[in-house]
C-alpha cells in the first residue's frame, strides 16, 4: 500500500538587513532632489525639503554636509509616509570626503533618522550649528560609521549604500545629516535617495509524505509552488528525532519513523531579505486509515499520525494500493510538460487525471490503451497523476514538471 499525506505550513516574517551596494526594489519612490537654487542655505523650493540644522549647499540635484566637534549642518526630508509595523528600503548615492582628506574620527557617521515632524535646530545663514537632539519616539533607519564607506570614507568616492528597516511608529519624516565628534570635518553630498516599501516575506509550503515502494521507508518532499515573485527556495533542513539529517538544496528524502522537523528558507533574490519557517510532524507505523490530521486544529504544529476517517485529506491526494501488483511508470519524470504514462503489467488505461498539491483537478483525459502520451502544461512542481483502468480500479504515482 502507498499513501500521500500533504501539509502545509505559512508564515509572515520581516528581517533587518544591513547596508548593501544595491538600490532598493518594489514599490519604491525616488525622492525629488531639486530642493532649490544653487546655494550655501538659500532658499528652498521644495516643500518636502527643509533645513534642520546649519547652512547646507542645495541645488536641483543633491545636497551638500559637514560636520566636526559635534556640530555641522543636516537636512529634513518629508515627502514620505511610513507605517508602524511596515518594513522598508531605504537607498542613498552619496560621496564622501573629509575636509583634509585625511582619516575621519573613528566615530564620524551619517545618519539618517525617521521622526514625526522636521527637527528644527538653528538654521544659520553661513556655516554649522550644534547638532539638534534626537526627537523623542524617532527610530534611527541608518547610522554608518564613515570609515566604512568606500575609500574609508575621505576618498571622495560615490556609492549606492541601502538599509532596511521595520517601522516602530508612524513616521513622516527623514532627518538626514552627518556628525563627528572631532576634527577633521567630514562631509558628504547626497546624490539620491529612493524608498521602498517591502512586501512581509511569507514562507508557504507542502510536507508531502509516501511510502517508499521498495522498502519500509518514506519519502519526505517539499513542495513550494506558492513563491512571492523574486524569491527562491535557499535552504532546505530536515530534523530527524533532533538531529540534523540534510541541508541544502530541496531533495526527496527517504526517513526511517521518528519525529521530524523540515525547515524551509526563502531569500529575496534583489535585497538578500531572508525568512525562514519550520514544521513539525511524525512518521509511523500506517495503517489503512491512518492519515495525518492536526490534534488542536488551529495548531498545525500539533500534527501527528492516527486512526481517522479520512477527513482533512482530499481523496484525490492520497496514493492508492497497487493493483494486481502493478505500478504506474512515468517517463520522464521529472519532465517539461510531455509524458509517458504505462503500467508495469501491461494492463489497458481507460482515463488518466492530474491533480495539483491543493488536491485540484489540472488535467484530464481519455484513453483505451496500455500507453498514454499526455501532453501537460503547468507551472512547475510536484502533481499526482492518476491511471484508472477499465475494471474501476486506480493507481497515482507522483509526476514533477521542471
Amino acid at each position: 500500500m502507498k499513501k500521500l499525506i500533504v501539509f502545509a505550513a505559512a508564515a509572515l516574517f520581516s528581517t533587518y538587513m544591513t547596508a548593501q551596494a544595491q538600490q532598493c526594489q518594489g514599490n519604491c519612490v525616488d525622492v525629488d532632489m531639486n530642493i532649490g537654487p544653487p546655494s550655501h542655505g538659500g532658499p528652498i523650493t521644495n516643500p518636502d525639503w527643509s533645513y534642520s540644522h546649519g547652512s547646507p549647499n542645495i541645488s536641483p540635484t543633491e545636497f551638500w554636509a559637514w560636520s566636526a566637534n559635534n556640530s555641522g549642518e543636516g537636512m529634513n526630508y518629508s515627502g514620505y509616509n511610513f507605517i508602524a509595523g511596515r518594513q522598508y528600503c531605504v537607498s542613498y548615492l552619496v560621496t564622501t570626503n573629509t575636509h583634509t582628506g585625511t582619516p575621519p574620527d573613528p566615530n564620524a557617521a551619517f545618519n539618517i533618522i525617521a521622526t514625526n515632524g522636521p527637527v528644527v535646530g538653528w538654521v544659520t545663514p553661513v556655516g554649522g550649528a550644534p547638532i539638534p537632539a534626537t526627537p523623542p519616539g524617532s527610530q534611527t533607519v541608518d547610522s554608518k560609521i564613515w570609515n566604512t564607506f568606500l575609500g574609508g570614507g575621505f576618498g571622495g568616492i560615490t556609492e549606492w549604500v541601502t538599509v532596511t528597516f521595520t517601522a516602530m511608529n508612524n513616521y513622516n519624516n527623514l532627518w538626514i545629516f552627518p556628525s563627528s565628534p572631532a576634527e577633521p570635518p567630514v562631509n558628504v553630498t547626497v546624490h539620491g535617495i529612493r524608498i521602498c516599501e517591502i512586501t512581509p516575506c511569507e514562507v508557504n509550503f507542502s510536507v508531502v509524505l509516501g511510502e517508499y515502494v521498495q522498502g519500509n521507508l518514506t519519502t519526505i518532499d517539499i513542495l513550494t509552488p506558492w513563491l512571492q515573485p523574486g524569491y527562491y527556495v535557499c535552504n532546505e533542513e530536515i530534523y530527524w528525532n533532533g538531529l540534523l539529517v540534510h541541508s541544502g538544496l530541496p531533495v526527496s528524502y527517504l526517513g526511517q519513523p521518528g519525529n521530524y522537523s523540515v525547515c524551509v528558507t526563502i531569500c529575496n533574490k534583489e535585497t538578500g531579505q531572508r525568512c525562514r519557517k519550520c514544521f513539525d510532524f511524525c512518521v509511523g507505523k500506517w495503517t489503512t486509515t491512518d492519515i495525518a490530521v492536526p490534534v488542536d486544529p488551529a495548531d498545525p504544529k500539533s500534527a501527528e499520525i492516527r486512526p481517522s476517517t479520512g477527513q482533512g485529506v482530499p481523496e484525490e491526494m492520497k496514493e492508492n494500493p497497487l493493483a494486481a501488483g502493478a505500478m504506474l511508470l512515468v517517463s520522464p519524470n521529472p519532465g517539461n510538460g510531455d509524458f509517458r504514462l504505462s503500467l508495469s503489467n501491461k494492463a489497458t488505461i481507460s482515463s488518466v487525471s492530474v491533480y495539483n498539491s491543493n488536491g485540484v483537478l489540472v488535467h484530464s483525459a481519455s484513453s483505451n490503451s496500455d500507453v498514454v502520451n499526455m501532453s501537460f502544461r503547468a507551472p512547475a512542481g510536484m502533481y499526482i497523476v492518476k491511471a484508472r483502468l477499465q475494471d474501476g480500479k486506480e493507481i497515482t504515482s507522483k509526476l514533477i514538471v521542471e
